[in-house]
């Protein structure tokens, strides 16, 4: 299971923020990559240069300074080739940032060849031309015995699926990997903006609900939405009394079917043990270019009863453990909104 998930940041649910992971040069999502359902594409970032391929980029001038010096061990290749004879490059950069550099180049790109379009219909251009990567990629399914003692599977991260509107769907890799050749001829051939944005009121749902403490069925609840939207964007508001949160997973399921994990189980970076959680905003793209309008589900299910923990690495201490004490008792939900973007 991925140690982080990118809807844990409130800024990461922003309708007006485009996230992007990471893949290297296998093709394949990098090992240092957040991911989720609010992740909106994927870009080249590659691996740790140490041992795999980086991204080449420019250096400082000359040998003598920058990552790319006549002791660099990573950058001997593009020396010896006679590619970079004067060390003005270096092939060390890697991370999300080479990701968001990527797509901020891609962008400019798309804008240079046709200046016309807005920001919104440059996401689309992107979005419909965007390529499916790893297309074997099947997810991540997750065991655990159940409060009734069974052995029970969970599938926590959906493979790639196909949603109502034709787009392909990834937790990794969001609508899929950028494809700038293609998104350049779209640009060159689009001469209409996207309507009008149109941001729905939030739609509620007050009743409580319990949790059942590790139950593969969970909890359900729906809400009946009546706004004629093609969707560009969901979010969804969250308040949960719950002891661990890490056990849970949270679900939004379209009414065309598109399910669309929000907040995946066993994620490291969740430690509440505190009040309830209030109001917590998460977002999915998955459900772009689908309809609003419709019977919408919510699923919270509680992956755990106690057999799992959370393990770090730190190169000074070795393995680390955290959240391993279980809670024993049910959760509730509290209350849960959702709201559209669209057109």
């Amino acid at each position: 299971m991925p140690f982080h998930n990118a809807n844990l940041s409130t800024d990461n649910a922003s309708f007006w923020n485009m996230l992007v992971s990471a893949y290297n040069a296998n093709g394949k999502l990098a090992s240092y990559s957040s991911v989720g359902a609010n992740i909106f594409l994927t870009a080249p970032g590659g691996e740790n240069a140490q041992s795999q391929a980086g991204i080449v980029t420019t250096d400082m001038s000359g040998c003598a300074a920058g990552f790319n010096t006549i002791n660099s061990t990573i950058d001997i290749p593009l020396q010896n080739t006679g590619l970079d004879s004067h060390c003005d490059a270096t092939a060390s950069m890697y991370g999300t940032s080479a990701a968001a550099a990527n797509t901020s180049g891609a962008i400019a790109l798309v804008m240079s060849a046709n200046p016309q379009l807005d920001a919104r219909t440059i996401k689309h251009i992107l979005a419909t031309t965007a390529r499916k990567l790893d297309g074997n990629n099947t997810g991540v399914d997750i065991n655990f015995t159940d409060a009734n003692g069974d052995a029970v599977s969970y599938n926590a991260i959906p493979g790639w699926q196909q949603n109502a509107a034709g787009y392909n769907v990834h937790t990794f890799y969001g609508l899929g990997a950028i494809d700038i050749d293609a998104a350049v001829a779209m640009a060159q051939q689009t001469t209409a903006l996207l309507p009008t944005l149109q941001v729905s009121d939030w739609h509620t749902a007050n009743t409580e609900l319990t949790i059942p403490d590790a139950n593969v069925n969970g909890v359900q609840d729906t809400l009946a939405i009546t706004d004629n939207l093609t969707i560009e964007a969901v979010q969804l508001k969250l308040s949960i009394d719950h002891t661990r949160m890490r056990d849970l997973a949270v679900e939004l399921i379209s009414p065309s079917g598109t399910r669309s994990v929000l907040l995946s189980p066993r994620t490291g970076l969740i430690n509440v043990t505190g009040p309830p959680v209030q109001n917590a905003l998460l977002l999915s793209q998955h459900f772009y270019g689908e309809s609003a309008a419709g019977q919408w589900q919510i699923r919270l299910i509680d992956t755990d009863n106690g057999t799992s923990q959370t393990l770090l690495y730190n190169e000074q201490a070795g393995l680390l453990s955290m959240n391993d004490t279980n809670n024993s008792v049910d959760g509730t939900v509290l209350s849960w909104s959702l709201r559209f973007y669209g057109h």
